[in-house]
């Protein structure tokens, strides 16, 4: 979040506003970043896994929202058959009370669709890494005992969540060069607060 702060001056009063810039994929990178910073200075190791796993799920946050964006504005600009369904995509990406379509609703799914909008395929190695991140965060989300192992086995989740933000910075890099957007927000590696 950007927040710009004037100060009017006159000869009789101070007055001060505010202007917020709000974009949620960035926001949710920067506070992943602030919680892989946290997890590195936590002495507890209950509070490091914490910050590990918060960390994860907001850098995946970024990214779905991140592609969601890119999908609307996409299918927004151009007309698809119905045989894609992309108007009921379209019309669930804009209503926040409307389920998107199934084929929406999974990390393959978006990247699919993604791939079919721009008439392109993401390489398998960022693609791969990308999934794998979103698996973890899943297990983490969607917890079964099973997962155990994955969502507190300290090294496992540590080294996820430090490579997490190169590998967000592969999906976005190559996403966003589609719509010929570079050197955003994914770039960072620390966080702004």
């Amino acid at each position: 979040m950007c927040v710009k702060e004037e100060r009017l001056i006159t000869s009789h009063s101070h007055l001060t506003s505010s202007i917020a810039v709000r974009s949620y994929m960035a926001e949710m990178h920067n506070d992943g970043l602030y919680f892989l910073e946290q997890a590195r200075q936590a002495e507890d190791e209950f509070v490091k896994r914490r910050f590990l796993r918060a960390s994860i799920i907001y850098l995946c946050s970024s990214v779905e929202a991140a592609i969601s964006k890119i999908v609307y504005d996409k299918i927004t600009q151009n007309e698809y058959d119905n045989g894609h369904n992309y108007d009921r995509l379209k019309t669930s990406l804009n209503d926040p009370n409307s389920v998107p379509p199934r084929f929406f609703r999974s990390i393959d799914g978006k990247i699919a669709v993604l791939e079919d909008l721009f008439e392109t395929t993401i390489p398998q190695p960022i693609k791969s890494r990308y999934k794998n991140l979103t698996l973890l965060r899943n297990k983490i989300i969607h917890f079964s005992v099973s997962y155990t192992n994955e969502v507190y086995a300290t090294g496992e989740i540590e080294r996820v969540a430090n490579e997490a933000p190169d590998i967000v910075d592969e999906i976005l890099s190559l996403t966003f060069g589609y719509i010929n957007l570079f050197n955003g927000f994914h770039k960072n590696r620390s966080s702004n607060y």
